[in-house]
């Protein structure tokens, strides 16, 4: 009876543990087949890349957008974190126009990724920010070279991004196998940002998986002592 109960405690603790692994984002994305979190639906796929450049083991996370029609650049990037429990950002005004973003979070796992622009008030100290990089696609009217569906190597700073007037129509329009990266970095005295996304990114996990299989396993544990002192 005792040797029944303890194999099936050491079940519970590997479906726990599993679901910890899988929260641990340890899939490297090179392109679309690699992503595992997709947003909305359609024929048209984007990428979104976040990247803290914050030095932890795991820094940059890659999430997938799915629409058709047209969308714009912010349309996917709220509609990914209203999607993503683990991520929120901070930004003002709209998405059509006046878009602003100034801060992004994001929980991996037990690993709190956040980073804030700065106040651009000293340099070097605080001329840190988000900066906004895409492929593919289109930026104030204008096309941008790239897309496809690999991780791109190469990004273009967009002109319709954190600090521009318009961030929506008719600022980045997303084209079918086009990308966005959002990077944080240090920017120089003229504001120009310099640190583009790494080539190194890992698929965001759809859900986290840790309270799911505890719930499980505890849920086995309860039935199995059951049948067994039951016998």
């Amino acid at each position: 009876m005792k040797n029944a109960f303890a194999r099936l405690l050491a079940l519970a603790v590997v479906v726990v543990a599993f679901g910890s692994v899988r929260s641990g984002h340890a899939q490297i994305v090179s392109g679309f087949d690699d992503i595992t979190f997709w947003v909305g639906t359609g024929t048209n796929q984007a990428g979104l890349i976040i990247d803290f450049h914050d030095g932890q083991t795991r820094q940059s996370f890659a999430w997938g957008y799915r629409w058709n029609g047209t969308a714009s650049g912010a349309d996917m990037l709220l509609a990914v974190v209203a999607a993503d429990s683990e991520l929120s950002i901070t930004s003002f005004g709209f998405r059509a126009s006046g878009f602003y973003l100034t801060e992004i979070s994001y929980l991996e796992g037990m690993n709190l990724h956040s980073e804030a622009s700065g106040s651009f008030a000293t340099f070097p100290t605080d001329y840190n920010s988000w900066g906004y990089y895409i492929v593919g696609g289109t930026a104030l009217g204008s096309s941008v070279s790239g897309g496809g569906v690999t991780l791109p190597t190469t990004w273009t700073v967009s002109p319709s991004g954190a600090s521009a007037d318009s961030f929506g129509s008719p600022g980045r329009i997303l084209d079918n196998h086009s990308w966005d990266g959002w990077s944080f970095g240090q920017n120089n005295p003229s504001y120009e940002h310099l640190a583009s996304p790494s080539s190194t990114v890992f698929a965001a996990v759809p859900e986290p998986r840790l309270l799911p299989a505890l719930a499980l396993a505890l849920a086995i544990l309860v039935y199995a002592r059951k049948r067994i002192y039951a016998s």
